[in-house]
């Protein structure tokens, strides 16, 4: 679903910048709406047939993983059968998930050429921070993915495990709402003034 989020925002700022005049034509409220919940709908029914799947296996030895969210991997390793099927399943995400990120690459590689070719410093500054947000988080989620699937050992540690882990279930979705923020210039006005008070308060200390 973040996924889906992810490339139906990058495609909101390929628009916005690259066809400013055309936007609230094209973005309207009821587009938004229709894709965001397209993007839950799609996160929902790709994870739906593996997750009843995997529901009905029949499962071995303790019951206990080590994981600190219940994620499909360790749950098929307790398996007493065959669960050759998650293969195909984990394809069709991994096309889903590239799909996505070709799609957020691509809008950011249009946009990056048409932001270097401005020829005001004003304009360049105003769109970079239109992307800025965006493309920290999409940096954060992807980078998140990649460190949690994408492993090129199966036998870290507990410890790394569980802080790969972490940053994917729990770091990422903390700092979204706050990297948003900071778009926000009431936001950016009151953490100014908080680093303000608290420097002045230091000093009189």
């Amino acid at each position: 679903t973040e996924g889906c989020v992810l490339t139906a925002m990058a495609i909101d700022r390929y628009i916005a910048i690259c066809s400013p005049l055309h936007y609230p034509t094209i973005m309207t409220p009821k587009l938004c709406i229709q894709l965001t919940a397209g993007c839950c709908l799609c996160g929902f029914l790709l994870v739906l047939p593996e997750t009843a799947w995997i529901a009905t296996l029949p499962l071995c030895g303790s019951h206990q993983i080590q994981q600190i969210f219940c994620d499909f991997t360790p749950v098929l390793r307790l398996a007493c059968t065959d669960t050759s099927l998650v293969v195909i399943m984990d394809a069709i995400h991994a096309v889903e998930i590239l799909a996505s990120f070709l799609v957020i690459t691509l809008s950011y590689i249009r946009i990056i050429v048409l932001i270097l070719g401005m020829p005001s410093a004003e304009g360049r500054h105003k769109a970079f921070s239109t992307c800025a947000a965006h493309l920290a988080v999409f940096l954060l989620f992807f980078g998140s993915v990649a460190a949690m699937y994408l492993r090129f050992s199966a036998t870290y540690s507990v410890f790394w495990d569980t802080a790969i882990t972490v940053t994917f279930v729990v770091l990422a979705p903390f700092l979204n709402p706050l990297i948003y923020s900071l778009r926000n210039e009431d936001m950016k006005d009151a953490i100014g003034r908080l680093f303000y008070s608290q420097k002045r308060v230091g000093r009189w200390s």
